[in-house]
């Protein structure tokens, strides 16, 4: 808080809270389309469910029989978070929590079409093993913990305790598609190198995903550096997440996805974007349905590892920037000192981090973990520190 310390600018706003949140939830309200509770309206509890164990029957039994040694009891996983029990046809699960989660191994959840899903699922491995749920905790819970399966996926409808880039709550409204990814990366690849490019591979398979679809070509889709996904040059659709551990030579990395797909609020959604493009070129597009979103996005994305690991970068950067939105964009770089220095912005270097040359013609790094990046302001500040100046440009794109 600006003024925390202030006594008698602090007293002064304490006065006027309750007018400033009434103009804040106007803003929310009127202006963003927000619906919110009166402080005299009761919070419905919330109600976790079971999830659903999909994908081929011997490819679920395969990986529990490769977890049975991590189980603590019969088919039951210690996560970081969460416990997860996985239920066989003769088991009574116990009433999911936000610490437990019983997964059906031979049920199909209602409302998830898995005929339609898997119809559109083309990858070898990606998306072929998937925990589905309606509501959870976070479907990053569900990965963190232990070494799972390489391409294993996790859907759900709704979380409560979504998670964004550092330690950001990520809200989960109705209507937006969000799923983790459990991706094993070997740290003596191409990829496995520079692991920190991961998140910005995940991104470009995003809006190519979309692209890629015939008649989908112009739909106007961008990214912003580091992690987001855009509506044009101003309006955030989602995002990506990636955390990563090492064991032995592997990188374990889980992927972390929100993006809007039906929600109109509160701020715009790929299907509404679909028919204002509908309307403006006289097209007849169809939306895009749940379950084909998650299967073209795993297609694309195993896609682009492929590519990184036969060792052709140089098209997944073509591809990067294509779609994004920063090219010799001129910005301010704030120190963590407060000084700011002009720099034009040049693109990302092997490890994803952003390049950009300051008005002495130095080149500069900045890294995604410790700065934001506000493209409307023209202006990147540090979150916790300023990242080192290299002295040695590479390539310039």
């Amino acid at each position: 808080m600006q003024y925390e310390f202030e006594e008698s600018k602090f007293n002064a706003l304490k006065e006027s809270n309750a007018t400033r949140l009434e103009i804040f939830n106007d803003l929310l309200n009127v202006h963003l389309g927000i619906e919110l509770r009166s402080t005299s309206q009761k919070t419905a509890p919330v109600t976790y469910t079971p999830a659903f164990f999909l994908g081929r029957h011997e490819l679920k039994l395969e990986m529990l029989e490769r977890l049975k040694d991590a189980m603590q009891t019969s088919d039951t996983l210690k996560m970081s978070q969460l416990e997860i029990h996985f239920c066989r046809s003769s088991t009574v699960p116990q009433p999911a929590s936000s610490s437990f989660l019983p997964i059906m191994v031979h049920q199909c959840p209602d409302n998830f079409s898995t005929v339609e899903y898997f119809e559109n699922l083309t990858s070898k491995e990606l998306g072929r093993l998937v925990i589905y749920a309606d509501v959870l905790s976070s479907s990053m819970d569900v990965l963190n913990g232990h070494q799972l399966q390489h391409g294993l996926a996790v859907i759900v409808r709704q979380q409560t305790k979504g998670r964004g880039r550092s330690k950001n709550i990520w809200l989960s409204p109705i209507g937006s598609a969000l799923f983790s990814l459990q991706i094993h990366v070997p740290t003596d690849t191409i990829l496995g190198r520079r692991i920190s490019i991961l998140q910005h591979l995940v991104s470009v398979a995003i809006v190519s995903a979309f692209k890629s679809l015939p008649g989908y070509e112009d739909i106007d889709l961008r990214l912003k550096w580091p992690n987001d996904i855009y509506a044009g040059n101003n309006i955030k659709i989602g995002g990506v997440i990636v955390e990563t551990h090492v064991m032995s030579h592997l990188n374990i990395c889980n992927v972390g996805v929100g993006l809007n797909l039906f929600n109109k609020k509160p701020t715009h959604c790929i299907n509404d974007i679909v028919n204002v493009f509908n309307e403006m070129y006289h097209k007849q597009l169809k939306m895009i349905s749940y379950e084909q979103y998650f299967a073209i996005v795993f297609n694309e994305i195993e896609k682009w590892l492929d590519t990184i690991q036969s060792d052709n970068i140089d098209s997944f950067l073509y591809r990067y920037y294509t779609y994004w939105l920063h090219s010799n964009t001129h910005v301010k770089v704030l120190s963590a000192s407060g000084t700011s220095e002009n720099v034009t912005i040049l693109g990302i270097d092997d490890y994803g981090y952003l390049r950009v040359r300051g008005e002495d013609r130095t080149i500069l790094t900045v890294h995604p973990d410790g700065n934001t990046f506000d493209s409307l302001k023209g202006l990147i500040a540090p979150k916790w520190s300023y990242s080192n100046r290299i002295t040695s440009p590479s390539n310039v794109f």
